[in-house]
């Protein structure tokens, strides 16, 4: 069966090789695998690419060009109505002769996606993955809110999956995990920190969007308060945004030009350091759907400690792995982490849950969740028993199968 997706995920050009956003171009084609032939309606950006992209590995995955619009300024909302018509006309065709369609929230390019599949006649298959906060607390786009109130009645005639289990969930949403790394993987970032342990200096970790919502301003006013708190402790960054200017000039202001180090956009080899360095990884965010780095860092012996919105107070409450604060109280951020150097036995035990849950996290995970949801019976191994972990894959799944909503 073929698979199209139709995403809003940014690509670029390397040579003469199509690249996107390393993790989901994994994630793409692990689903290569499983469908056989993918066909990704997705942004294709003229600038070079950013270190954290990688190209399709499978063979099976064609890119199929959308001309970028969207963004903050009025110019950029004015290009989204522009290009409509023609991402329209392109969805509308790729629908029609799709064997399974899956669209990839928030967008306004998957907006467009689902009204289209709600008016198809007979609906096509479909699967929708909404990415962001499922139940958000705070002030967001009006597009989103519309999304998610189409998907949540049903009127895209499709299965849905988001990230953690909600209460009133309907049968045809389904509680999904992020897939962050394969199993192999999580078995080497394992053996590589089973050892790790709490040392001065305290190495914190942020990787994320240099941007209001992710809180990398927010991420360093923790580090500052508890250098303040007579806390030996550094901070590395990952990313790129717009808070990047505000962050260097608080930095010099701060004096914490020796303990702060900001490295871009890293590559997945380089990250995979950073996270061996880590004891915490930091991440006030103000909306999430499930952030891949608080998997990553649990696989490589890092604790979490997070913004509590989405479902990351309720992942890391069952996984047993770290703490969440309100995201923009600084100083809970710093009483917590102060609290775990305080007990070394406690953020040991954190450690060791993160490495016992990361099979739950894996691509294989993910597939076989994919299966149940079209029906389909998973592969014979079990995926966490490989692992040496307890517990299930399907324990954040519910719903219908897909293969009861197609049309006859």
């Amino acid at each position: 069966m073929e698979l199209t997706i139709i995403s809003a995920l940014p690509h670029y050009l390397v040579g003469d090789r199509v690249v996107g956003i390393a993790p989901v171009s994994r994630e793409i084609d692990y689903l290569a695998d499983l469908f056989g032939e993918v066909r990704h309606i997705a942004f294709l950006h003229s600038q070079p690419a950013p270190a954290n992209t990688q190209a399709y590995e499978s063979g099976r995955v064609q890119v199929v060009p959308l001309e970028p619009s969207g963004g903050r300024s009025i110019a950029g909302k004015l290009g989204v109505l522009g290009r409509a018509p023609s991402y329209l006309r392109l969805i509308r065709a790729a629908v029609q002769r799709a064997g399974l369609v899956h669209v990839r929230c928030p967008s306004s390019v998957s907006l467009e996606a689902i009204l289209l599949l709600g008016a198809a006649r007979p609906p096509s298959r479909s699967w929708i993955k909404y990415g962001g906060d499922w139940r958000p607390s705070g002030p967001e786009p009006l597009a989103n809110r519309v999304q998610r109130t189409i998907l949540r009645k049903g009127w895209s005639n499709s299965v849905v999956s988001v990230n953690g289990a909600w209460p009133h969930q309907p049968p045809h949403v389904h509680s999904f995990l992020n897939p962050s790394f394969s199993l192999e993987e999580a078995r080497r970032a394992i053996a590589a920190t089973v050892g790790k342990h709490l040392e001065s200096p305290v190495r914190l970790f942020f990787a994320a969007r240099l941007s209001p919502g992710k809180g990398a301003v927010r991420a360093l006013r923790v580090l500052s308060t508890l250098v303040e708190r007579g806390i030996d402790a550094t901070l590395d960054v990952a990313g790129e945004g717009p808070e990047g200017e505000q962050l260097r000039r608080l930095i010099a202001e701060r004096g914490l030009s020796s303990r702060v180090h900001l490295h871009g956009w890293l590559a997945p080899s380089q990250m995979r350091a950073c996270y061996e360095r880590a004891h915490f990884v930091l991440l006030p965010s103000r909306s999430e759907g499930w952030p891949k780095v608080l998997s990553e860092a649990m696989a490589f012996g890092a604790v979490p400690v997070a913004g509590a919105v989405s479902c990351i107070p309720e992942v890391l409450a069952h996984t047993g792995t770290g703490v969440t604060c309100p995201p923009n109280e600084i100083g809970s951020f710093a009483d917590a982490i102060k609290d775990l150097l305080h007990e070394p036995a406690r953020w040991a035990a954190y450690r060791r849950s993160g490495h016992a849950s990361a099979a739950l996290f894996t691509y294989e995970a993910y597939v076989d969740q994919v299966r149940r949801m079209l029906g389909q019976a998973p592969k014979p191994i079990s995926v966490a028993a490989a692992a040496g972990v307890s517990g299930s894959p399907a324990l954040f799944v519910r719903g219908e199968p897909l293969s009861s909503l197609a049309p006859s």
